[in-house]
């Protein structure tokens, strides 16, 4: 699990967003609490001031993982036109998912995953 969210976190999160998964998720799974609060912290969140204004602050721990597009238009315009799936829910779109998601993260498919 800890490597599958650093390859998201390196590579897959430059373009996919994984907007189901918070935090708060990580704890007793692959973090500690006390390394799920790091992550979240090193993340900027948007979040409005007491005047509607926008700022960015750091990340909490029932915070959702920041998408890197600000929204499906923006993320289609920087993609040719389509806009990358969503990760976090990628385990329930896929025949056999754990092992399809296992297999792209430690870079070996088969025919048998590329052709579902």
């Amino acid at each position: 699990m800890r490597r599958g969210y650093e390859v998201y976190k390196q590579v897959c999160a430059a373009c996919h967003a994984a907007k189901y998964v918070r935090y708060r998720h990580f704890i007793d799974t692959f973090m500690t609490e006390e390394e799920a609060k790091a992550e979240a912290a090193e993340a900027l969140i948007d979040d409005l001031d007491e005047n509607g204004q926008i700022y960015k602050r750091p990340g909490l721990l029932n915070d959702f993982l920041p998408s890197p597009y600000p929204n499906k238009k923006a993320a289609a315009a920087a993609n040719n036109g389509a806009a990358p799936p969503d990760l976090s829910m990628m385990s329930q779109a896929r025949h056999d998912a754990d092992n399809y998601i296992y297999h792209l993260l430690t870079g070996f498919l088969s025919s048998k995953f590329l052709l579902n």
